[in-house]
């Protein structure tokens, strides 16, 4: 199950697009699993930068398979998002919350606050 939800606002523009985190979800599950979506040109419009191009290491075969459960079979976007990496938090967030790429501590961060005393930073493979 779905624990937190977040469209991020890095600030991943290009000169002449549209913001790349306009394709981006982050979704945070009950199992400690954080993963980071494209939402694809259908949601985002085709001028919408591709946020592969932003991330090291992220994988952009578009063969990857999602588990489809209900909510996601009923969805007409073709083709379905895919997951551009995912971190294995360990405990179950209760929030996210996001950092500008300009941001002169945390740069194109994820704040993760859990069932746990901590508030954890991921700092992302940004570019």
């Amino acid at each position: 199950a779905v624990a937190s939800v977040l469209f991020p606002k890095f600030g991943l523009a290009s000169s002449s697009h549209i913001a790349a985190e306009d394709r981006l979800l982050v979704s945070a599950g009950n199992d400690g699993s954080i993963l980071l979506w494209d939402l694809g040109v259908e949601c985002a419009g085709d001028k919408a930068t591709d946020p592969s191009h932003f991330f090291h290491g992220c994988s952009t075969d578009r063969g990857e398979n999602i588990e489809t459960g209900e909510g996601m079979a009923t969805l007409s976007i073709t083709p379905q998002p895919k997951i551009l990496f995912g971190i294995p938090h360990g405990d179950k967030p209760n929030w996210l919350v996001s950092s500008n790429a300009a941001e002169p501590i945390f740069p194109c961060s994820l704040f993760v606050a859990d069932t746990s005393s901590d508030i954890t930073v991921y700092s992302l493979p940004n570019r």
